[in-house]
């Protein structure tokens, strides 16, 4: 009989998958592209509103800040904002002209240098800077514009990940396709693989093959054919039978099982022990191939009939361990070799062969993999299984894009129960452990033993949604205190019982995206959190902590190369003696001269190395650069007192008196009275002892010390009095606002009434503004620095800088002159009525009246009318200046009545046209209020030629 026709066979294969799985595919794909295109139109649309929403709302936000200082010409505070903005990032650049288009304030953009075109808009999206111009309006009054530099390369980072993002929905679809795909081509190759089956079957010479396989349609017309095809051949041999000699004493005397196939006549022969292996009787074994190849393990079926095929076709010796399914129903191992034997055509006509039961061999192996793979005390995975445990864990997590937690679990107090019970007890409470832990788990969790009393946990995700609900953070929680829970049970060991309780570190992929080694390494971190927080508690992992460390590691190191490689510079800002006009002094500031980035501030790259060995490094290296900066202006003819910033750590470090002591004498032209040292309140808070001592030692040596940053570490009075200190530094965050802000005034009052009581000189930092100086002479602080004066300069520039200063006329005007305490009050009131009108300006200047309702619009109801009317009418009411401030002070509000009157009817241009008129009341007020200060305070009326040299 002739073999079907197998072309039939490949045209139908061809048909139904290459060109129904081609189709699909290119569907899928093209409804996917559209839906991109859609996708990434919509998304840069919204992208660019934002930006644009941005800019407008940060073109508000900076018309605000910078309208105030622009109409009171306070060009110092806006140059400082500006600055800020740059430094900051903010900006690129930044540029404000008056309302006669002159430049008042720069910063980032070079002077006298052209600006560029105002952007026409975000979507000129090429663009790599945006370039802005608003005008500054106050009240609808313009003052001016402002134009500034914004960088647009935040834009084509949004887009790179916006096609990354685009990409990968792409993919997801390309899978989820296929996923639906896949019970189509199933059902087919289903079909196919029967037939394919059922031939190679056929022609390995199984003839009592048939196919069942319903329905009408070719492949089943063909499983017909091969079936009647069958049948044709089997009745043919059905009259075909061959008596053989069986061997029986040799079969029965062996012990391993005989079989025999004799594959001409379909005849197969299973010796007595062959069957009793497999639990059956003589003759109720099934003696069919089906029922035979039916005993096999279905994992080994496939192996077997390889092997078998590759012995009859290519001769290659058949010999293979695989699984019978016992009687019973359990498996067994055999070991079968088999040889067959050919007719001179080369068709395989027996098969026969032995099979021994190895079962006990593969136990032992069995045995071995498990000790190898399982904790012999709990039999939980250990360490090796559990890297593979958390691999497909890891895997299956990036697949579906679900999360895994990985947590370490140290059980406390465990180390007493071995102590106090013996290593038997606390091992049968760790089999304890590990069985409650397996109870508290589920299915898709992983519980393995590290070592010790140690456990690792591999939760994973539950749920057929296992990216959402599956992975909340609520069920894990949940999970992590059911496990806690369950550990605070008594564990009861031979009438004992035992208490503990349990610390676990937690780290969850994939937010931190690490491997499986590092993922254990920040778990056991997290745990070692929990330790030190108390223990019975859990623990998580901050990824960006642990990458904000590593940034800092990085840091340090890159300061300790800057510091080796000469980049580190030091600047000095002068100290001034303000009444005299003369330069007292200078500190000493580092600065890092970075090749890519320019000058840095301290305040960018000194946190990085706080409290470490290079803080120290750092610090010495500034002792020694200042200290052989005096030692070349001294060369010169110039003698200054210099003030140097130490570190906390420096200053608690044991070597710390010696080495200064090394210091000065390498310097022997330099008086140690010269060095002042700086040392900020909050450090020596932390050892008040210990850093005292230390101080005294180095007062001993001729060094003064500075308390720096005072008011801003929270001392105490009993702090202040035990340590030897020579100067209170006023903190430049109390002296800026001090002018509009009486807490801070009555904060500097305070610092300065402190030195005074302890005999201490007292500098205020922080002075910008020639008022700044006058406040701070009046309140009895006469040394100062900050940028007011000047700002921290090159060493090479500083000599220059000190033979031009001579101070300003409005502060040596003072002369000696201060205020008595009980008069105080006066500057207070100044700085409140300074408050209400900046509130009245910003509230003019509030274009949307987002500022709610206008300062107190009444004489009587702002502070400065309270006390003008009540306590000044009582002290100061019979000078002649008190009642011209009367007047101006009732013109002021008078105007601010009507100027809010006007913004409130509507009458935007008459109000503008009025708000100078406000400002020049505003300044004649100021200037009476100067001229009150400096009669009380000079205790005699000035003259009307010297009123307009006042200090004001």
């Amino acid at each position: 009989m002739s073999a079907p026709p197998t072309t039939p066979v490949r045209r139908f294969t061809r048909s139904f998958q290459v060109k129904l799985v081609g189709a699909t595919l290119a569907a899928q794909l093209v409804m996917l592209s559209l839906l991109i295109w859609q996708g990434w139109s919509l998304m840069d649309r919204q992208l660019r509103d934002v930006v644009r929403n941005n800019v407008e709302r940060s073109n508000t936000l900076l018309i605000a800040a910078l309208g105030t200082p622009l109409a009171q010409r306070d060009y110092a505070t806006l140059q400082e904002l500006l600055d800020q903005m740059v430094d900051n990032g903010m900006l690129d650049y930044i540029v404000v002209e008056d309302h006669r288009q002159r430049r008042v304030a720069a910063s980032g953009w070079p002077a006298e240098t052209p600006l560029p075109e105002p952007s026409a808009g975000v979507d000129e999206t090429e663009l790599n800077q945006l370039h802005v111009r608003r005008k500054i309006a106050l009240a609808n009054v313009s003052l001016g514009e402002v134009q500034y530099g914004l960088s647009l390369g935040f834009i084509h980072g949004a887009r790179s990940l916006l096609a990354n993002s685009v990409l990968n929905v792409g993919l997801v679809g390309i899978l989820l396709g296929l996923v639906l795909q896949v019970p189509l081509t199933m059902w087919l190759l289903r079909r196919l693989n029967t037939l394919k089956d059922a031939a190679q079957r056929f022609s390995a010479g199984d003839l009592g093959q048939r196919i069942a396989m319903g329905g009408n349609d070719e492949l089943t017309q063909l499983a017909g054919a091969f079936n009647d095809m069958a049948d044709s051949l089997a009745d043919m041999l059905a009259n075909l039978r061959r008596s053989e000699a069986r061997f029986h004493h040799a079969v029965q005397g062996s012990n391993d099982g005989i079989w025999d196939w004799d594959m001409e006549h379909g005849d197969y022969y299973f010796s007595p022990r062959h069957q009793i292996m497999l639990g059956y009787s003589e003759g109720t074994f099934p003696a069919t191939k089906d029922a035979i190849f039916d005993l096999i393990h279905p994992d080994d079926s496939l192996r077997v009939r390889t092997a078998m095929d590759r012995h009859l076709t290519e001769r290659e010796p058949f010999a293979l361990e695989f699984r019978l399914r016992h009687r019973d129903g359990h498996y067994i191992w055999c070991l079968s070799r088999g040889q067959a034997v050919w007719a001179p055509d080369g068709r395989a006509i027996r098969f026969a062969g032995a099979t021994t039961d190895v079962s006990d061999q593969h136990k032992v192996q069995d045995e071995l993999v498990h000790l190898a793979h399982f904790d012999p005390l709990t039999h939980l995975p250990n360490r090796t299984l559990l890297g593979d445990r958390i691999t497909m864990a890891l895997s299956q997590a990036r697949r579906q894009g679900s999360r895994v937690g990985v947590a370490l679990l140290d059980l406390d107090g465990f180390k007493p129960v071995n102590d106090s019970f013996g290593h038997a007890t606390g091992d049968m409470v760790l089999v304890d452990v590990a069985n409650r832990l397996r109870a508290a788990l589920r299915s898709v969790d992983t519980v393995a033993r590290l070592g010790g009393d140690e456990f690792v946990l591999v939760l994973g995700c539950s749920g057929d949604d296992r990216s959402k609900a599956g992975c909340s953070d609520g069920e894990f929680e949940s999970l992590l205190k059911r496990v806690l829970a369950t550990l605070r049970e008594p564990f009861t060991v031979d009438a004992t019982s035992i208490l503990l309780s349990g610390s676990i570190g937690i780290t969850f992929f994939p937010d931190d995206d690490v491997d499986t080694d590092t993922l254990l390494r920040h778990a056991d971190q997290a745990m070692y959190v929990a330790k030190q927080s108390g223990r019975n508690r859990y623990h998580v992992f901050d990824p960006s902590q642990d990458r904000d460390l590593q940034s800092r590691r990085e840091a340090r190191q890159r300061i300790g190369a800057a510091l080796g490689a000469g980049e580190l510079v030091l600047y000095y800002q002068p100290k001034v003696n303000m009444r005299q006009g003369s330069v007292v002094g200078a500190e000493a500031l580092i600065r890092w001269q970075h090749p890519q980035r320019g000058l840095l501030a301290p305040g960018e790259f000194l946190p990085a190395i706080e409290g470490t060995d290079l803080d120290v490094a750092v610090s010495e290296w500034v002792i020694e650069n200042a200290l052989r900066q005096m030692d070349i202006w001294a060369a010169s003819g110039l003698t200054l007192t210099v003030s140097v910033n130490i570190s906390a750590r420096h200053l608690q470090d044991a070597r710390f008196v010696p080495y200064l002591e090394s210091a000065l004498v390498a310097h022997p032209t330099i008086s140690p009275e010269r060095l002042e040292l700086e040392v900020v309140e909050s450090a020596a808070l932390v050892d008040v002892a210990g850093v005292s001592a230390r101080m005294e030692q180095c007062r001993q040596l001729g060094v003064r010390f500075a308390l720096d940053d005072f008011g801003t570490g929270y001392a105490s009075l009993a702090y202040l009095r035990r340590l030897p200190i020579d100067v209170l530094k006023i903190d430049q965050s109390f002296v800026r606002d001090m002018l509009h802000d009486t807490d801070d005034m009555a904060i500097v009052e305070g610092v300065v009434s402190l030195a005074m009581a302890f005999r201490d000189e007292v500098i205020a930092e922080g002075v910008e503004t020639v008022d700044h100086g006058i406040m701070l002479m009046y309140l009895g602080c006469d040394l100062a620095q900050g940028y007011g004066i000047a700002r921290p300069m090159p060493a090479d520039a500083l000599p220059e800088w000190v033979a031009a200063w001579r101070g300003y006329p409005q502060w040596a005007e003072l002369g000696t002159i201060r205020l008595a305490h009980g008069d105080l009050a006066l500057l207070y009131v100044k700085a409140d009525l300074r408050r209400w009108v900046e509130s009245m300006l910003a509230w003019l200047g509030d274009e949307n009246r987002t500022a709610g309702e206008p300062p107190p619009l009444d004489s009587n109801s702002c502070r400065f009318g309270l006390w003008l009317h009540g306590e000044g009418r009582k002290i100061f009411g019979n000078l002649p200046t008190f009642a011209a401030i009367y007047r101006v002070h009732e013109s002021l509000h008078k105007c601010g009545q009507q100027l809010v009157g006007l913004v409130r009817g509507g009458q935007i241009d008459a109000a503008r046209q009025r708000l100078p008129d406000f400002l020049a009341i505003r300044d004649q007020l100021m200037v009476q209020i100067g001229v009150l200060i400096f009669e009380v305070a000079n205790r005699a009326p000035p003259t009307g030629g010297r009123e307009r040299s006042i200090p004001i």
